[in-house]
Protein backbone atom coordinates (compact mmCIF):
# COMPACT_ATOMS: atom_id res chain seq x y z
CA UNK A 1 0.00 0.00 0.00
CA UNK A 2 1.57 3.31 -1.13
CA UNK A 3 0.68 6.45 0.79
CA UNK A 4 -0.36 9.57 -1.08
CA UNK A 5 1.43 12.93 -0.89
CA UNK A 6 -0.34 15.67 1.09
CA UNK A 7 0.37 19.35 0.21
CA UNK A 8 -1.02 22.43 1.96
CA UNK A 9 -1.72 25.21 -0.56
CA UNK A 10 -3.64 27.92 1.31
CA UNK A 11 -4.75 28.53 4.91
CA UNK A 12 -7.54 31.07 5.53
CA UNK A 13 -9.34 32.50 8.54
CA UNK A 14 -12.46 34.68 8.34
CA UNK A 15 -13.66 37.54 10.49
CA UNK A 16 -17.10 38.23 9.03
CA UNK A 17 -16.43 39.00 5.35
CA UNK A 18 -12.76 39.86 5.99
CA UNK A 19 -10.40 37.05 4.94
CA UNK A 20 -6.83 36.58 6.15
CA UNK A 21 -4.73 33.92 4.45
CA UNK A 22 -1.34 32.29 4.19
CA UNK A 23 -0.11 30.66 0.98
CA UNK A 24 2.28 27.71 1.03
CA UNK A 25 4.70 26.53 -1.63
CA UNK A 26 5.43 22.90 -2.51
CA UNK A 27 8.07 21.38 -0.25
CA UNK A 28 9.18 22.55 3.18
CA UNK A 29 7.86 25.91 4.34
CA UNK A 30 9.40 27.89 7.21
CA UNK A 31 7.38 30.55 9.08
CA UNK A 32 9.62 33.41 10.27
CA UNK A 33 8.49 36.52 12.16
CA UNK A 34 8.74 38.69 15.21
CA UNK A 35 7.89 37.17 18.60
CA UNK A 36 4.17 37.16 19.39
CA UNK A 37 3.32 37.92 15.76
CA UNK A 38 0.73 35.11 15.63
CA UNK A 39 2.73 32.34 13.90
CA UNK A 40 1.66 29.75 16.48
CA UNK A 41 -2.03 30.77 16.12
CA UNK A 42 -1.88 29.98 12.39
CA UNK A 43 -0.47 26.53 13.12
CA UNK A 44 -3.11 25.95 15.83
CA UNK A 45 -5.83 26.79 13.28
CA UNK A 46 -4.29 24.27 10.84
CA UNK A 47 -4.16 21.64 13.61
CA UNK A 48 -7.84 22.32 14.48
CA UNK A 49 -8.83 21.90 10.84
CA UNK A 50 -7.14 18.47 10.77
CA UNK A 51 -9.87 16.87 12.91
CA UNK A 52 -9.42 18.18 16.46
CA UNK A 53 -12.41 16.91 18.51
CA UNK A 54 -11.83 19.23 21.48
CA UNK A 55 -13.39 22.58 22.33
CA UNK A 56 -12.48 25.39 19.93
CA UNK A 57 -11.60 27.76 22.80
CA UNK A 58 -9.06 25.23 24.12
CA UNK A 59 -7.62 24.53 20.67
CA UNK A 60 -7.29 28.15 19.40
CA UNK A 61 -7.53 30.24 22.55
CA UNK A 62 -10.44 32.37 23.73
CA UNK A 63 -9.33 35.48 21.78
CA UNK A 64 -8.96 33.78 18.38
CA UNK A 65 -12.20 31.78 18.82
CA UNK A 66 -14.05 35.01 19.59
CA UNK A 67 -12.54 37.20 16.84
CA UNK A 68 -12.82 34.70 13.98
CA UNK A 69 -15.90 32.67 13.07
CA UNK A 70 -14.52 30.13 10.56
CA UNK A 71 -11.33 28.79 8.99
CA UNK A 72 -10.47 26.90 5.80
CA UNK A 73 -7.48 25.09 4.33
CA UNK A 74 -6.97 24.10 0.69
CA UNK A 75 -5.04 20.87 0.18
CA UNK A 76 -4.03 18.46 -2.54
CA UNK A 77 -3.76 14.72 -1.99
CA UNK A 78 -1.91 13.05 -4.83
CA UNK A 79 -2.77 16.06 -6.93
CA UNK A 80 -6.52 15.92 -6.14
CA UNK A 81 -7.83 19.15 -4.55
CA UNK A 82 -9.45 18.89 -1.11
CA UNK A 83 -10.91 21.66 1.08
CA UNK A 84 -11.39 21.42 4.85
CA UNK A 85 -13.49 24.04 6.65
CA UNK A 86 -14.81 24.51 10.19
CA UNK A 87 -17.52 26.99 11.24
CA UNK A 88 -17.58 26.96 15.01
CA UNK A 89 -20.07 29.82 15.43
CA UNK A 90 -22.82 28.13 13.43
CA UNK A 91 -25.33 25.84 15.16
CA UNK A 92 -23.87 22.30 15.24
CA UNK A 93 -20.70 23.45 13.51
CA UNK A 94 -18.35 22.74 16.40
CA UNK A 95 -18.60 18.97 15.96
CA UNK A 96 -18.48 18.87 12.14
CA UNK A 97 -15.79 19.35 9.48
CA UNK A 98 -16.85 20.42 5.99
CA UNK A 99 -14.99 18.33 3.41
CA UNK A 100 -15.49 19.96 0.01
CA UNK A 101 -18.69 21.40 1.51
CA UNK A 102 -20.04 18.09 2.85
CA UNK A 103 -20.29 17.78 6.66
CA UNK A 104 -18.32 14.95 8.33
CA UNK A 105 -18.50 14.38 12.12
CA UNK A 106 -15.21 15.16 13.81
CA UNK A 107 -15.20 11.73 15.48
CA UNK A 108 -15.28 10.02 12.03
CA UNK A 109 -12.76 12.33 10.35
CA UNK A 110 -9.68 10.27 11.34
CA UNK A 111 -10.79 7.11 9.53
CA UNK A 112 -11.95 9.18 6.53
CA UNK A 113 -8.64 11.08 6.20
CA UNK A 114 -6.51 7.94 6.58
CA UNK A 115 -8.50 6.44 3.71
CA UNK A 116 -7.92 9.58 1.62
CA UNK A 117 -4.15 9.33 2.30
CA UNK A 118 -4.22 5.60 1.50
CA UNK A 119 -2.80 4.81 4.94
CA UNK A 120 -3.76 1.49 6.62
CA UNK A 121 -5.95 1.44 9.71
CA UNK A 122 -3.98 -0.62 12.25
CA UNK A 123 -4.68 -1.56 15.84
CA UNK A 124 -1.79 -1.43 18.26
CA UNK A 125 -1.45 -3.07 21.67
CA UNK A 126 -0.69 -0.84 24.61
CA UNK A 127 1.18 -2.63 27.36
CA UNK A 128 0.41 -6.34 27.73
CA UNK A 129 -1.27 -7.52 24.49
CA UNK A 130 -3.10 -10.22 26.49
CA UNK A 131 -4.82 -7.74 28.83
CA UNK A 132 -8.56 -7.24 28.79
CA UNK A 133 -8.24 -3.86 27.06
CA UNK A 134 -9.01 -3.82 23.35
CA UNK A 135 -6.32 -2.72 20.92
CA UNK A 136 -6.98 0.94 19.94
CA UNK A 137 -6.66 2.21 16.38
CA UNK A 138 -3.65 4.29 15.37
CA UNK A 139 -5.53 7.46 14.48
CA UNK A 140 -4.71 10.31 12.12
CA UNK A 141 -4.42 12.69 15.07
CA UNK A 142 -1.70 10.49 16.61
CA UNK A 143 0.25 10.50 13.35
CA UNK A 144 -0.21 14.27 13.05
CA UNK A 145 1.29 14.79 16.49
CA UNK A 146 4.41 12.95 15.28
CA UNK A 147 4.62 15.07 12.11
CA UNK A 148 3.89 18.40 13.74
CA UNK A 149 7.13 20.18 14.81
CA UNK A 150 7.62 23.21 17.01
CA UNK A 151 10.84 24.98 17.99
CA UNK A 152 10.56 23.99 21.65
CA UNK A 153 10.34 20.24 20.75
CA UNK A 154 13.26 19.97 18.31
CA UNK A 155 15.49 18.54 21.01
CA UNK A 156 13.60 15.21 20.91
CA UNK A 157 11.60 13.14 18.43
CA UNK A 158 8.14 13.89 19.83
CA UNK A 159 7.08 15.60 23.02
CA UNK A 160 5.01 13.83 25.70
CA UNK A 161 3.85 10.86 23.61
CA UNK A 162 3.70 7.24 24.90
CA UNK A 163 6.46 4.95 23.65
CA UNK A 164 3.86 2.59 22.16
CA UNK A 165 2.43 5.42 20.03
CA UNK A 166 5.93 6.56 18.98
CA UNK A 167 6.86 3.01 17.98
CA UNK A 168 3.62 2.51 16.04
CA UNK A 169 3.94 5.85 14.23
CA UNK A 170 7.56 5.19 13.18
CA UNK A 171 6.63 1.67 12.01
CA UNK A 172 3.76 3.08 9.93
CA UNK A 173 5.95 5.83 8.45
CA UNK A 174 8.43 3.13 7.43
CA UNK A 175 5.60 1.14 5.80
CA UNK A 176 5.95 -1.87 8.08
CA UNK A 177 2.79 -1.40 10.17
CA UNK A 178 0.65 -4.02 8.32
CA UNK A 179 3.36 -6.61 8.96
CA UNK A 180 4.22 -5.64 12.55
CA UNK A 181 0.65 -5.11 13.69
CA UNK A 182 -0.99 -7.68 11.42
CA UNK A 183 -4.59 -8.72 11.84
CA UNK A 184 -3.41 -12.34 12.12
CA UNK A 185 -1.41 -11.46 15.22
CA UNK A 186 -4.42 -9.68 16.71
CA UNK A 187 -6.61 -12.72 16.01
CA UNK A 188 -3.95 -15.01 17.50
CA UNK A 189 -3.83 -12.96 20.68
CA UNK A 190 -7.62 -12.92 20.85
CA UNK A 191 -7.75 -16.71 20.36
CA UNK A 192 -5.13 -17.26 23.06
CA UNK A 193 -7.11 -15.00 25.43
CA UNK A 194 -10.27 -16.98 24.63
CA UNK A 195 -8.38 -20.25 25.23
CA UNK A 196 -7.20 -19.05 28.63
CA UNK A 197 -10.73 -17.99 29.51
CA UNK A 198 -12.15 -21.38 28.46
CA UNK A 199 -9.51 -23.24 30.43
CA UNK A 200 -10.43 -21.23 33.52
CA UNK A 201 -14.09 -22.03 32.93
CA UNK A 202 -13.23 -25.71 32.52
CA UNK A 203 -11.39 -25.73 35.84
CA UNK A 204 -14.33 -24.04 37.54
CA UNK A 205 -16.73 -26.53 35.96
CA UNK A 206 -14.68 -29.52 37.11
CA UNK A 207 -14.55 -28.11 40.63
CA UNK A 208 -18.31 -27.56 40.60
CA UNK A 209 -18.86 -31.15 39.42
CA UNK A 210 -16.66 -32.43 42.26
CA UNK A 211 -18.60 -30.37 44.82
CA UNK A 212 -21.97 -31.59 43.51
CA UNK A 213 -20.80 -35.18 43.30
CA UNK A 214 -19.85 -35.21 46.99
CA UNK A 215 -23.48 -34.49 47.81
CA UNK A 216 -24.74 -37.24 45.47
CA UNK A 217 -22.64 -40.24 46.50
CA UNK A 218 -21.87 -41.94 49.80
CA UNK A 219 -18.69 -41.57 51.80
CA UNK A 220 -17.39 -44.93 50.55
CA UNK A 221 -17.99 -43.97 46.92
CA UNK A 222 -16.41 -40.59 47.49
CA UNK A 223 -13.35 -42.27 49.04
CA UNK A 224 -13.12 -44.68 46.12
CA UNK A 225 -13.21 -41.78 43.69
CA UNK A 226 -15.78 -40.38 41.34
CA UNK A 227 -16.47 -42.40 38.22
CA UNK A 228 -19.06 -42.19 35.48
CA UNK A 229 -20.82 -45.28 36.90
CA UNK A 230 -20.92 -43.94 40.44
CA UNK A 231 -22.31 -40.63 39.26
CA UNK A 232 -24.90 -42.42 37.07
CA UNK A 233 -25.96 -44.59 40.03
CA UNK A 234 -26.26 -41.51 42.24
CA UNK A 235 -28.33 -39.75 39.61
CA UNK A 236 -30.56 -42.85 39.26
CA UNK A 237 -31.09 -42.88 43.01
CA UNK A 238 -32.06 -39.23 43.02
CA UNK A 239 -34.46 -39.81 40.13
CA UNK A 240 -36.12 -42.69 42.04
CA UNK A 241 -36.48 -40.46 45.08
CA UNK A 242 -37.98 -37.75 42.92
CA UNK A 243 -40.52 -40.23 41.45
CA UNK A 244 -41.47 -41.42 44.95
CA UNK A 245 -41.91 -37.85 46.17
CA UNK A 246 -44.00 -37.04 43.12
CA UNK A 247 -46.24 -40.04 43.83
CA UNK A 248 -46.57 -38.96 47.47
CA UNK A 249 -47.41 -35.46 46.32
CA UNK A 250 -50.11 -36.75 43.97
CA UNK A 251 -51.60 -38.83 46.80
CA UNK A 252 -51.70 -35.87 49.15
CA UNK A 253 -53.25 -33.68 46.46
CA UNK A 254 -55.94 -36.34 45.80
CA UNK A 255 -56.78 -36.52 49.52
CA UNK A 256 -56.98 -32.76 49.77
CA UNK A 257 -59.14 -32.64 46.65
CA UNK A 258 -61.58 -35.22 48.08
CA UNK A 259 -61.79 -33.37 51.38
CA UNK A 260 -62.42 -30.12 49.56
CA UNK A 261 -65.13 -31.69 47.39
CA UNK A 262 -66.88 -33.17 50.46
CA UNK A 263 -66.76 -29.84 52.24
CA UNK A 264 -68.04 -28.08 49.13
CA UNK A 265 -70.96 -30.55 48.83
CA UNK A 266 -71.88 -30.03 52.49
CA UNK A 267 -71.67 -26.28 52.08
CA UNK A 268 -73.79 -26.38 48.89
CA UNK A 269 -76.49 -28.38 50.68
CA UNK A 270 -76.51 -25.93 53.58
CA UNK A 271 -76.64 -23.01 51.19
CA UNK A 272 -79.54 -24.63 49.29
CA UNK A 273 -81.47 -24.95 52.55
CA UNK A 274 -80.74 -21.35 53.44
CA UNK A 275 -81.80 -20.20 49.99
CA UNK A 276 -85.07 -22.14 50.26
CA UNK A 277 -85.85 -20.62 53.66
CA UNK A 278 -85.01 -17.13 52.55
CA UNK A 279 -86.98 -17.68 49.34
CA UNK A 280 -90.12 -18.52 51.35
CA UNK A 281 -89.57 -15.51 53.60
CA UNK A 282 -89.04 -13.30 50.58
CA UNK A 283 -92.25 -14.50 48.99
CA UNK A 284 -94.15 -13.90 52.25
CA UNK A 285 -92.69 -10.39 52.46
CA UNK A 286 -93.72 -9.66 48.89
CA UNK A 287 -97.25 -11.02 49.53
CA UNK A 288 -97.57 -8.92 52.70
CA UNK A 289 -96.46 -5.79 50.84
CA UNK A 290 -98.93 -6.52 48.03
CA UNK A 291 -101.75 -6.90 50.56
CA UNK A 292 -100.82 -3.67 52.32
CA UNK A 293 -100.57 -1.84 49.02
CA UNK A 294 -104.01 -3.19 48.00
CA UNK A 295 -105.44 -2.17 51.37
CA UNK A 296 -104.03 1.33 51.00
CA UNK A 297 -105.43 1.65 47.48
CA UNK A 298 -108.88 0.38 48.60
CA UNK A 299 -108.87 2.72 51.60
CA UNK A 300 -108.03 5.67 49.37
CA UNK A 301 -110.83 4.81 46.98
CA UNK A 302 -113.30 4.32 49.88
CA UNK A 303 -112.29 7.62 51.47
CA UNK A 304 -112.82 9.38 48.15
CA UNK A 305 -116.24 7.77 47.71
CA UNK A 306 -117.44 8.59 51.23
CA UNK A 307 -116.07 12.12 50.97
CA UNK A 308 -118.14 12.64 47.82
CA UNK A 309 -121.27 11.29 49.59
CA UNK A 310 -120.57 13.50 52.62
CA UNK A 311 -120.25 16.55 50.38
CA UNK A 312 -123.47 15.57 48.59
CA UNK A 313 -125.32 15.23 51.93
CA UNK A 314 -123.95 18.60 53.04
CA UNK A 315 -125.14 20.16 49.79
CA UNK A 316 -128.64 18.67 50.21
CA UNK A 317 -128.80 19.91 53.78
CA UNK A 318 -127.77 23.38 52.62
CA UNK A 319 -130.52 23.31 50.00
CA UNK A 320 -133.17 22.35 52.62
CA UNK A 321 -131.94 25.13 54.88
CA UNK A 322 -132.32 27.62 52.05
CA UNK A 323 -135.79 26.20 51.13
CA UNK A 324 -137.01 26.52 54.69
CA UNK A 325 -135.68 30.04 54.95
CA UNK A 326 -137.42 30.94 51.71
CA UNK A 327 -140.71 29.37 52.93
CA UNK A 328 -140.54 31.30 56.18
CA UNK A 329 -140.15 34.48 54.18
CA UNK A 330 -142.61 33.84 51.32
CA UNK A 331 -145.39 31.90 53.20
CA UNK A 332 -147.20 34.87 54.78
CA UNK A 333 -147.23 36.89 51.57
CA UNK A 334 -150.51 37.29 49.51
CA UNK A 335 -151.23 38.33 45.92
CA UNK A 336 -151.88 42.06 45.86
CA UNK A 337 -151.80 42.75 42.09
CA UNK A 338 -153.30 41.01 39.11
CA UNK A 339 -150.58 39.15 37.20
CA UNK A 340 -152.31 40.11 33.92
CA UNK A 341 -153.10 43.79 34.24
CA UNK A 342 -151.01 44.50 37.32
CA UNK A 343 -153.93 46.31 38.98
CA UNK A 344 -154.41 45.92 42.73
CA UNK A 345 -156.93 43.34 43.91
CA UNK A 346 -158.66 43.07 47.25
CA UNK A 347 -159.89 39.95 49.00
CA UNK A 348 -162.81 41.83 50.48
CA UNK A 349 -165.05 41.18 47.47
CA UNK A 350 -164.33 37.44 47.34
CA UNK A 351 -166.74 34.76 48.39
CA UNK A 352 -165.86 32.64 51.38
CA UNK A 353 -164.10 29.47 50.34
CA UNK A 354 -163.13 30.88 46.91
CA UNK A 355 -159.99 32.50 45.59
CA UNK A 356 -160.29 36.27 45.66
CA UNK A 357 -158.33 36.44 42.40
CA UNK A 358 -159.78 33.66 40.19
CA UNK A 359 -162.95 33.08 42.33
CA UNK A 360 -162.45 29.30 42.17
CA UNK A 361 -163.12 27.10 45.23
CA UNK A 362 -160.13 26.62 47.58
CA UNK A 363 -159.75 23.47 49.76
CA UNK A 364 -159.48 24.36 53.36
CA UNK A 365 -156.69 22.39 55.25
CA UNK A 366 -155.77 22.70 58.81
CA UNK A 367 -152.30 24.09 59.49
CA UNK A 368 -150.75 23.46 56.05
CA UNK A 369 -147.61 25.38 56.91
CA UNK A 370 -146.87 23.30 59.99
CA UNK A 371 -147.00 19.97 58.08
CA UNK A 372 -144.54 21.30 55.56
CA UNK A 373 -142.29 22.56 58.34
CA UNK A 374 -142.33 19.19 60.07
CA UNK A 375 -141.39 17.36 56.91
CA UNK A 376 -138.53 19.72 56.26
CA UNK A 377 -137.31 19.25 59.82
CA UNK A 378 -137.39 15.48 59.37
CA UNK A 379 -135.42 15.70 56.13
CA UNK A 380 -132.90 18.01 57.79
CA UNK A 381 -132.44 15.63 60.71
CA UNK A 382 -131.97 12.67 58.37
CA UNK A 383 -129.30 14.53 56.38
CA UNK A 384 -127.49 15.64 59.54
CA UNK A 385 -127.41 12.10 60.91
CA UNK A 386 -126.20 10.73 57.57
CA UNK A 387 -123.52 13.44 57.40
CA UNK A 388 -122.32 12.67 60.93
CA UNK A 389 -122.20 8.98 60.12
CA UNK A 390 -120.24 9.67 56.92
CA UNK A 391 -117.81 11.92 58.78
CA UNK A 392 -117.18 9.16 61.31
CA UNK A 393 -116.59 6.62 58.56
CA UNK A 394 -114.20 8.99 56.73
CA UNK A 395 -112.21 9.65 59.91
CA UNK A 396 -112.05 5.93 60.66
CA UNK A 397 -110.91 5.13 57.10
CA UNK A 398 -108.27 7.87 57.24
CA UNK A 399 -106.91 6.45 60.49
CA UNK A 400 -106.84 2.95 59.01
CA UNK A 401 -105.18 4.30 55.85
CA UNK A 402 -102.44 6.00 57.90
CA UNK A 403 -101.76 2.78 59.78
CA UNK A 404 -101.67 0.77 56.52
CA UNK A 405 -99.27 3.27 54.95
CA UNK A 406 -96.94 3.09 57.95
CA UNK A 407 -97.01 -0.71 57.80
CA UNK A 408 -96.30 -0.59 54.04
CA UNK A 409 -93.39 1.79 54.59
CA UNK A 410 -91.91 -0.37 57.36
CA UNK A 411 -92.54 -3.69 55.64
CA UNK A 412 -89.13 -5.09 54.43
CA UNK A 413 -88.56 -5.71 50.72
CA UNK A 414 -86.63 -8.90 51.61
CA UNK A 415 -85.89 -10.94 54.73
CA UNK A 416 -83.39 -9.51 57.17
CA UNK A 417 -80.68 -12.06 56.26
CA UNK A 418 -80.65 -11.02 52.59
CA UNK A 419 -78.76 -8.08 51.15
CA UNK A 420 -78.44 -6.62 47.70
CA UNK A 421 -75.94 -8.57 45.62
CA UNK A 422 -75.91 -11.75 47.74
CA UNK A 423 -76.88 -13.55 50.91
CA UNK A 424 -75.41 -12.91 54.34
CA UNK A 425 -73.72 -15.61 56.33
CA UNK A 426 -76.23 -18.10 57.61
CA UNK A 427 -74.50 -18.55 60.92
CA UNK A 428 -71.16 -19.26 62.54
CA UNK A 429 -68.85 -20.95 60.08
CA UNK A 430 -71.21 -20.21 57.15
CA UNK A 431 -70.08 -18.42 54.02
CA UNK A 432 -72.00 -15.76 52.17
CA UNK A 433 -73.49 -16.61 48.80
Amino acid sequence: MTAKILNVLRLQRFRGEVCEELEFSPGVNVMIGEPNAGKTKWLQILDYLFGDTGVVEDALGQDVATIYDRARVELTIAGEPLTLERRWKEKGGRTKILVNGDPVPAAEFSAFFLQQLNLPVVRIPKGDPYSENTWPELSWRTLLRHIYRKEDSWHEFILKQPESDQHAAVVLFLGAAPAVFSSDYARLVEAQKQQAKLEAQKANFEQTVQDVARELVTVEEATAGFTRDSLAAAIKQLEDEAVARQARREEMLANLRQAAEARAAEENARQAEVFARYGAELEAARTRRAQLRQQVEYGSERITELTLRLNSARNELAKLERTRAAGDILGPLRVTHCPVCDRPVSPRNADPGACHLCHQPVEQTAEPDRATSLRLDFERQQLKEEGAELEGLVDQLKAEDSVARLQLRDAPHRPGGLRRGGMAAAGPGGSGA
